[in-house]
């Protein structure tokens, strides 16, 4: 996914849980939340907030704000934006490059209906499950092709790492499962 659309979402998902942020508020509770897992810079999420306010999907309050810098909310149009956002597929969440996409979709989960978070688990659980899969058939196609395992170090071994957060992020999902 773009970076356009992580700001947006995560514009979008900042606002709807605390509405009135200035832009360098709305900058710091994304770098809060979500900065272990992408890092945008200013420039990417001042864009969307300047993009996201010209397609009334927010909306700032200047007048209030004097020589304070406006803040901004969510509007019914930026909310179903969100969960759009949140809804959309994405090809290969599940690889290494699409961690942030993946961390900022689990994140704002709870921005859904129950009934659309359910669907989104479950359809997350199926992207892991095809990714465990795929990772295992790559790591055997290595363990046939390679006999020398010392000579390429370590990179067995993240095969192996990858394995794993692919099972933790499958127990974490089976531990959120709205009933």
């Amino acid at each position: 996914m773009k970076q356009s659309k992580m700001a947006d979402m995560g514009v979008l998902c900042m606002l709807n849980e605390e509405p009135g942020l200035t832009k360098s508020e709305l900058q710091e509770r994304l770098r809060h939340n979500f900065g272990r897992y992408w890092g945008a810079g200013t420039s990417v999420v001042w864009s969307a907030i300047d993009r996201l306010n010209e397609e009334g999907l927010i909306e700032s309050d200047v007048e209030a704000a004097g020589n304070e810098p406006p803040t901004f909310a969510i509007t019914d149009a930026g909310r179903e934006r969100l969960e759009s956002l949140i809804l959309e597929p994405v090809e290969d969440l599940f690889h290494p490059m699409q961690r942030p996409m993946l961390m900022m979709k689990l994140g704002s989960l709870h921005h859904l209906p129950e009934g659309d978070q359910g669907r989104i688990v479950d359809r997350l659980r199926e992207e892991a499950l095809e990714a465990r899969d795929h990772i295992e058939t790559v790591r055997h196609s290595h363990d046939e092709a390679i006999d020398d395992h010392e000579r390429y170090g370590y990179r067995r071994d993240l095969l192996d790492l990858r394995l794993r957060l692919v099972d933790e992020i499958l127990d974490w999902l089976e531990g959120i499962q709205p009933e």
